[in-house]
């Protein structure tokens, strides 16, 4: 299957080239990834029919991608249960995150071009303002997108489609840890910065550092906000 950015940065640039299927796969998994629809959340087709304003069919083929990527349950029939966060799903994304993240970080340093530093760079500055704005659903956007770059400046297809399906499932984690105050949102991009610094310095074992400096620090704050 062909992994869809479900914020809309995906291989297909123009609109129109997208199926109806795939365009009701980007509304709903920026929906979940947002957290605008929240973990553990009940939604009958019905509903979602009128809230992405489509049809039962692609509907139905977009629910079946999101069930195998883990987004979420199919209750047939019915409609769908958005997957809730657990303490052990964060544990398996964190230990994946920690092997793949560094490993594609020091590759992209390596071969990352002027443009995708130019669209990181990009990324930071809007981020900063985005934390200003308390916009988290805007910052998870962003999170995703800085690392879909730099999976594809690794220029490894199997690491970024490794890190782009961690992402998935790890950024509605880290929006906990963002929510419990602007502090954790600026240190969390503060890392990201000095990654970008590795990244742009063309050299693999800062990156790599500090991309698994980064997972550890990360881990600490999401913890604490599973913790209450």
């Amino acid at each position: 299957m062909t992994q869809l950015n479900p914020y809309g940065n995906n291989i297909k640039e123009d609109p129109a080239e997208l199926l109806e299927s795939d365009r009701v796969e980007q509304q709903l998994s920026r929906l979940i990834m947002t957290m605008e629809i929240p973990p553990g959340a009940a939604l009958t087709q019905s509903y979602l029919c009128e809230l992405l304003q489509c049809g039962r069919t692609p509907l139905r083929e977009a629910i079946q991608r999101l069930a195998t990527d883990g987004l979420i349950v199919a209750v047939p029939q019915r409609g769908i249960s958005i997957t809730p966060l657990s303490l052990t799903d964060f544990i398996e994304v964190q230990q994946a995150e920690l092997i793949s993240d560094p490993a594609c970080f020091s590759l992209a340093a390596q071969r990352i071009t002027a443009e995708e530093l130019g669209q990181l760079e990009h990324i930071l500055i809007d981020a900063d303002r985005a934390i200003a704005a308390g916009d988290y659903g805007q910052l998870a956007e962003l999170h995703f997108n800085y690392h879909r770059i730099v999976g594809h400046a690794s220029g490894n297809r199997h690491l970024a489609k490794a890190m782009n399906s961690i992402h998935l499932h790890g950024d509605r984690f880290a929006i906990l840890a963002w929510k419990q105050g602007a502090k954790n949102a600026a240190q969390t991009w503060s890392e990201h910065r000095e990654m970008f610094e590795a990244l742009k310095a063309k050299d693999p074992k800062a990156a790599e550092q500090k991309s698994r400096e980064h997972a550890l620090k990360s881990n600490e704050r999401i913890l604490a906000a599973l913790r209450g």
